[in-house]
């Protein structure tokens, strides 16, 4: 494009071939056939370039084409923005041969209004040129997000002790750049286990990667929940996926040895199996319960009678696990003196 938004300084153009091959960012030959110069009698000319982003940084293309070989021809300096980021600068040293592009890459920063200033300034021989110039915005740094798929997981109910079906999560490099893996982990894996885990070290942009939890409640009736955390990236930053399930209650049933037993006038007892959490607990006063008043799983109850006074029978009830047990008891017998031979 046309020489622009420069100050001061001459401009010369030549017809000389210029070697651009085997030259990174080079130009077009037609831009190293013109150059500004420092006017005589003046020692500098400056480019201003105007509506940048403010406090960007940019990539600066400084274009130049030695006309001579050997060193010490011209020797000039170059500032960005105030900054002196070429001292004695030697084209010719540079290229190493006459005629040849010489591309200085650098960078500088817009100043708060999005402006760059590019000043040449005679050095300790020669007057200052260039052949032209590029600024560029730098392509913003990559980006290193990952995403986790589901982001939640609620396993539901699943029987005590038992094993739910694997759930598969799928982890996904959604940055702009690879990024580490840096680890995978459940924050307790007590009853929420990872199961398999196909997870490399690091992922490439788009690229995923999958691994599976399963869930074994360890008591019934109890709700559970884990946390999932992906730890990536440097400085490290982490996804994190919560997992929840439940056991349902243990449904118990109970069943007593016997429901009932008939019993002499003489104080006893008798034992009893239950299952679960039970209770126990007598219903009349000449029923005592000795011994299993509570327990669980399977168990026994032992308890006494008192001796029955009574001529007749009688009958009390214990209660077991919420089952009836009764107990029947017959009256005292009494015998007639025997009379004298």
């Amino acid at each position: 494009m046309a020489d622009g938004d420069v100050s001061t300084g001459s401009v010369s153009t030549s017809a000389t071939s210029i070697t651009t091959s085997g030259v990174a960012n080079a130009a077009p030959e037609a831009v190293y056939q013109d150059a500004r110069y420092a006017s005589s009698g003046t020692t500098s000319f400056s480019y201003f370039i105007p509506n940048l982003v403010p406090g960007a940084t940019y990539t600066v293309h400084l274009h130049f084409a030695s006309d001579h070989t050997g060193s010490n021809h011209i020797l000039f300096n170059v500032l960005i923005n105030g900054t002196q980021v070429l001292t004695n600068f030697d084209v010719n040293a540079t290229a190493g041969t006459a005629y040849k592009s010489v591309v200085e890459t650098l960078t500088g920063t817009a100043d708060r209004n999005g402006n760059l200033t590019i000043e040449f300034l005679n050095g300790t021989k020669g007057s200052a040129f260039v052949n032209g110039l590029e600024v560029i915005p730098m392509p913003p740094a990559p980006t290193q997000i990952v995403s986790v798929t589901p982001s939640t997981w609620n396993f539901g109910s699943e029987a005590s002790g038992t094993p739910s079906a694997a759930k598969t999560f799928t982890i996904q490099n959604v940055g702009t750049g690879s990024v580490p893996l840096n680890s995978i982990a459940l924050t307790t894996g007590q009853v929420f286990q990872i199961s398999s885990n196909v997870c490399p070290a690091s992922l490439g942009v788009g690229d995923s990667c999958t691994l599976a939890i399963t869930f074994t409640p360890s008591q019934p009736g109890v709700a559970s929940s884990d946390s999932l955390t992906v730890n990536y990236a440097s400085p490290a930053s982490t996804t994190t996926v919560a997992v929840n399930g439940n056991a349902p209650p243990l449904t118990c049933t109970f069943q007593l040895g016997t429901v009932s037993v008939s019993l002499g006038a003489t104080a006893g007892g008798q034992s009893l199996g239950g299952r679960c959490t039970w209770t126990a607990s007598s219903n009349a006063a000449w029923l005592t319960i000795t011994s299993g008043s509570s327990g669980s799983g399977n168990g026994s109850v032992g308890y006494s009678i008192a001796a029955n006074a009574g001529a007749s029978q009688r009958s009390g009830t214990l209660t077991i696990a919420g089952q009836t047990f009764t107990v029947t008891q017959s009256g005292m017998v009494r015998h007639p003196p025997r009379s004298g031979a």
